[in-house]
């Protein structure tokens, strides 16, 4: 069964969010009031949860980690002072051949 459900990311950089394993994030936007993001996705609900990390930028923010972690861009969000950028961490780059 498809539907989609809410989950909110509380960190910055790297936070982790339990989701199911097949899923697709549709929509990213901060959450009124709260000092958090929260990320709509179109879940299959009958799949088990799978831990998923998340990285949140600002623009101008660099990342020192660049050359281990695999991401992906989901979405941009505002706020009412900065510009929020958010990935998902697929995996760790694998070393090239020697």
């Amino acid at each position: 069964m498809r539907v989609v459900w809410k989950f909110e990311i509380s960190g910055r950089y790297d936070c982790t969010v339990e989701m199911p394993a097949l899923h697709q994030v549709v929509a990213g936007r901060v959450q009124p009031g709260k000092n958090t993001i929260a990320l709509w996705a179109l879940c299959d609900a009958d799949r088990p949860l799978v831990t998923k990390t998340f990285m949140v930028l600002p623009t101008g923010a660099t990342y020192d980690r660049e050359d281990e972690q695999v991401v992906q861009y989901l979405c941009t969000v505002f706020d009412e002072e900065l510009v929020w950028h958010v990935f998902e961490v697929l995996g760790v780059k694998c070393p090239g051949p020697q």
